[in-house]
């Protein structure tokens, strides 16, 4: 059976002003692709048109393989409040955008033994963990953490670009 270690315990990215949500929605799932996640999972999508503006949950999931014995799985949730629709300068010309307060939280997960060949807490699963692959298991942490903190870094830099 396949056994997980959470290795980012939803980070969360807090952005308050002007931003582009479509294009965040659109050029995350780029970035994500770029770095070999596969397509990305809708798990959840709600928006819900209030007096202050909309409110908006998304929750996606991707993953990754990283050959036969380990997965990467990403969990993204996006939190929108009162967003309303907008026009900003940008570059000298007026674009469509948002405006409200922007919460995104970021989960990961090694999945190791992804593909069941080794039974449960057998003898030589403890074995060839510990003593043949311990440090490729060390190994799949740090890049896990490592491509994770790029799309988070990916994010805030796209985000800084609406500041004024």
């Amino acid at each position: 059976m396949a056994e997980k270690d959470v290795i980012i315990k939803e980070t969360k990215l807090k952005f308050a002003g002007n931003f582009d949500f479509v294009l965040l929605y659109r050029s995350l799932q780029l970035f994500m692709q770029k770095k070999g996640f596969g397509a990305v999972k809708e798990k959840l999508y709600v928006e819900k048109v209030k007096p202050a503006g909309k409110f908006i949950e998304i929750v996606w999931e991707t993953t990754k393989d990283e050959g036969a014995y380990f997965k990467w799985i990403l969990e993204i949730k996006f939190f929108g409040i009162a967003v309303n629709d907008t026009e900003i300068d940008f570059e000298g010309k007026k674009v469509k955008a948002h405006k409200g307060e922007l919460e995104i939280g970021f989960s990961a997960t090694l999945v190791r033994n992804a593909s069941n060949e080794w039974p449960d807490k057998s003898f030589k699963k403890r074995l060839y963990e510990k003593y043949i692959i311990s440090d490729k298991i060390e190994q799949q942490k740090i890049d896990l953490h490592k491509n994770v903190t790029a799309i988070i870094d990916e994010v805030k830099r796209f985000l800084n670009v609406y500041r004024s």
